[in-house]
């Protein structure tokens, strides 16, 4: 997905929810397509794939809170889909 895609479909899921969602890092591939995105949503570790299919993890108190760096700090098992966040890519 187009990293313009991204925001705007970003921007949509924030007016549905209560608290910010916050991007830690985005991970661009060739040609500046989004390839994932790394963020947090009050209790829960956040990452969006290229498709904006969205995996949360629960926060844990021995993660950092700052930088994150989801892929080195978080067990792929402890990824699970969340539906609910996922983009709407037009």
């Amino acid at each position: 997905m187009k990293v313009e895609d991204f925001e705007k479909a970003i921007d949509a899921l924030q007016l549905m929810l209560d608290e910010p969602i916050v991007i830690d890092e985005m991970v661009l591939g060739k040609g500046g397509q989004v390839k994932v995105v790394y963020g947090h949503i009050f209790s829960l570790w956040v990452k969006w794939d290229t498709f904006g299919r969205c995996l949360v993890a629960r926060k844990e108190e021995k993660l950092p809170l700052e930088p994150i760096d989801g892929y080195r700090t978080i067990e792929l098992e402890q990824w699970e889909h969340y539906e609910f966040y996922d983009l709407k890519i037009e």
